[in-house]
């Protein structure tokens, strides 16, 4: 159980081993992941991939008795508002799903444009527009590991969705739909 939250899930403490689907030889790689992971006494595992993978992974966890999770790259091009819903979506359709985590990346560093839409705004819409498909979902995000490495606080602090505190990669924006932080 995670104290504090306003509701009550059993997700248990200990280290989850995420799976990058897209570096997998199929599905029989995929279950031998599992089995591994019960062996192990690991609480669950962690899928990171397009949405047809996570579907399959959900569907394998559930038939092995193997709590499980999903992890969201956010790269690539695409409207925020649509990355939002498209995510939303699924964290909302899947049974059993314990959590999800968002990994922004690096394009969320770089302004290619007018039409590039992995900004602050960008990352608050996708936000909103992800809260209103699955607003209890247990949300966190994984960002850099040297956060300063991609930007740092500014002297004056601007509102969300503007630049915020933080110039450079959307750490503050993030942090307003996410419930943690690895």
């Amino acid at each position: 159980m995670i104290p504090g939250l306003a509701w009550d899930v059993p997700i248990a403490a200990g280290t989850w081993l995420q799976l990058y689907l897209g570096s997998m030889r199929g599905e029989g790689e995929v279950r031998l992941m599992l089995t591994w992971a019960k062996r192990l006494g690991l609480p669950g595992v962690v899928f990171h991939g397009g949405r047809e993978g996570l579907i399959r992974g959900a569907a394998m966890a559930r038939a092995e008795g193997v709590a499980f999770a999903f992890s969201f790259g956010l790269d690539g091009g695409g409207k925020a508002k649509d990355k939002g819903r498209k995510v939303g979506e699924l964290l909302a359709g899947t049974p059993g799903l314990l959590f999800a985590l968002l990994d922004a990346e690096g394009q969320w560093d770089v302004d290619k444009g007018p039409e590039d839409e992995t900004d602050e705004q960008g990352a608050l819409e996708l936000g909103e527009e992800l809260r209103k498909l699955a607003p209890s979902i247990i949300l966190g995000d994984q960002p850099w590991f040297a956060i300063q490495s991609h930007g740092d606080e500014r002297k004056t602090a601007k509102p969300l969705g503007e630049g915020g505190p933080f110039a450079g990669f959307p750490s503050d924006e993030f942090a307003r739909f996410v419930d943690f932080r690895i």
